[in-house]
């Protein structure tokens, strides 16, 4: 069997904090952005506040690490993180594909992962809703959304993933937002932030920022 160098790497994302199409599958129907640099978040500069819309706004988080604090009506809510991997630490990766090849293989690789671990770890009637891998044009370039929804086994909600993925030189970028639900597998703790349902109310203002803003020098 091969060895999974891409869903292990993928997995310090998780426990941290189909056919392709040209184009991504999910449009927002929120309401729309301010014109201009407002609505476009800036990894670069702490001092600006992105307002996405909805009462949504996202700036980079003070202290160590690449985050974004999201508020909604001037409340916290949770955050999205950078985070880059060397594309050569993934030997499943064929580095003569093509990009689109390398993050459909990454995004299988995290599901993968995902799969062996809430089997590993949560109840039997656990279950994980894949979602992804689709096309997504992360800053502009060509990129990846994929993630997955745990639920209880009685339908209660657990915890949401949601991952864009794009490839940048010879870096693999990944932001994540991920939730965690009280009393679900693996549960939330001090470090857990979004709750499935707000993530999941966020989700249509995350993406078209996601789409037209830059991406972050550099990863967590």
């Amino acid at each position: 069997m091969r060895s999974n160098t891409v869903g292990l790497a993928l997995l310090v994302v998780l426990l941290a904090g189909a056919c392709l199409g040209n184009d991504a599958s999910f449009n927002s129907t929120g309401p729309t952005r301010p014109a201009g640099s407002a609505g476009i978040v800036q990894w670069s500069d702490p001092a600006h506040t992105a307002d996405l819309g909805g009462g949504w706004t996202a700036r980079v988080c003070e202290g160590a690490g690449s985050f974004l604090c999201i508020e909604r009506e001037g409340v916290a809510v949770g955050t999205v993180e950078a985070l880059s991997f060397p594309l050569s630490s993934f030997e499943d990766l064929n580095p003569a594909a093509a990009t689109s090849v390398k993050l459909n293989a990454f995004a299988e690789g995290f599901h993968e992962a995902v799969r062996s671990d809430r089997t590993a770890g949560c109840p039997s009637d656990y279950g994980v809703e894949i979602l992804g891998p689709e096309r997504f044009r992360l800053a502009g370039e060509p990129g990846m959304f994929y993630g997955f929804v745990g639920t209880l086994g009685d339908g209660a909600p657990s915890e949401l993933n949601l991952q864009y993925a794009s490839i940048v030189g010879d870096q693999v970028i990944v932001l994540a937002a991920i939730a965690y639900d009280e009393g679900g597998c693996p549960g939330r703790d001090d470090l857990s932030n979004w709750d499935s349902i707000a993530l999941s109310e966020f989700r249509p203002f995350l993406e078209p920022a996601l789409e037209d803003s830059p991406l972050p020098v550099g990863g967590g």
